[in-house]
């Protein structure tokens, strides 16, 4: 168990725990259905205070390697599903809270490598598989080349630079460039979700363009 690589069940365990939890658990059968029949890639735009950080920490819970969180689905309507115990606890899960890595970072260069590195030295502990270069994508495509483990990304805050009425474009460009390097096309993603504020479809032909014009 990790910060970031299969983290434990300890914030869902809290958000469970209040009164005004509500059991939003059939969430995980409609979302890995959807990734195997269609798309791998969830992004869910909700307005702040909607649960979006409360879900994420549900399906950390449920998915990741680094718990056991039988206890706290047995009561929850997901335990009645034919994939509960297929899928309970059985995936490797890297979480990534994207604000977190933003706030504490005085660019989003430094970002970057701050994240690159904190993921790849929590990583090393468990693969021990050494890189030339400090991207976590690189590693992550050897360690699938070893041994063919596939990995479910839970990101928080995804649209944090983006949403920042304070960043350049050019910080906007590296910042999206940093996420198309991480999960398009890789074999290495099982499942990437992703929440934010921002509606996709605002973002959609940036990506694009920006994909286009780095990869042509």
């Amino acid at each position: 168990m990790g910060m970031y690589l299969n983290p434990t069940n300890n914030r869902f365990k809290i958000s469970k725990s209040k009164k005004i939890y509500v059991d939003k658990s059939l969430l995980i059968n409609e979302i890995y259905q959807h990734a195997i029949d269609t798309n791998e890639f969830i992004c869910v735009a909700r307005p702040r205070r909607f649960g979006k950080s409360t879900d994420a920490y549900m399906l950390v819970a449920y998915f990741s390697k680094g718990c056991n969180s039988s206890s706290l689905f047995e009561d929850l309507k997901i335990a009645q599903t034919d994939i509960y115990k297929k899928h309970l606890n059985k995936h490797n899960v890297i979480f990534i809270n994207m604000q977190y890595f933003y706030d504490i970072s005085s660019s989003v260069e430094d970002m970057i490598d701050f994240l690159n590195e904190e993921l790849i030295d929590e990583i090393n502990q468990d693969y021990h598989i050494s890189i030339r270069k400090s991207k976590i994508s690189l590693l992550l495509n050897k360690i699938y080349a070893q041994t063919e483990e596939k990995f479910i990304f839970i990101i928080d805050e995804w649209d944090c630079v983006l949403r920042n009425i304070d960043a350049s474009e050019d910080d906007k460009n590296k910042f999206l460039v940093f996420m198309n390097e991480l999960l398009k096309d890789k074999d290495y993603v099982e499942l990437a979700y992703m929440t934010g504020i921002l509606p996709i479809k605002n973002m959609v032909t940036k990506v694009l363009s920006i994909c286009l014009t780095k990869y042509q």
